[in-house]
């Protein structure tokens, strides 16, 4: 994961960003979006962080080639592969 600064803003959502200046940047035009006409309470609503995990898949098993296998197993045929998901630490 490269991009691994996050910006949360209410009205635009989540975004993420390569560096913490890119972030910071993005998040000083949002409080300018903000802050334009009136005062938006919704400017107390920014945060910005750093991504530390991510939900990844693990446990992969792929569908066995034999179709009668997959079928005796209870494989899907729409379905190449199972897995489970846990929250790793990103590569840094």
């Amino acid at each position: 994961m490269k991009k691994k600064y996050f910006l949360y803003d209410p009205e635009n959502g989540f975004e993420t960003y390569e560096t913490k200046l890119e972030c910071e940047k993005a998040a000083e035009e949002s409080i300018e979006y903000y802050l334009d006409d009136f005062w938006n309470e919704s400017v107390t609503n920014l945060v910005i962080g750093v991504i530390t995990h991510s939900a990844t898949k693990t446990d992969v098993e792929r569908q066995p080639e034999d179709q009668e296998t997959a079928e005796e197993e209870g494989w899907d045929e729409d379905c190449k592969y199972r897995c489970n998901y846990k929250m790793l630490p990103i590569e840094t």
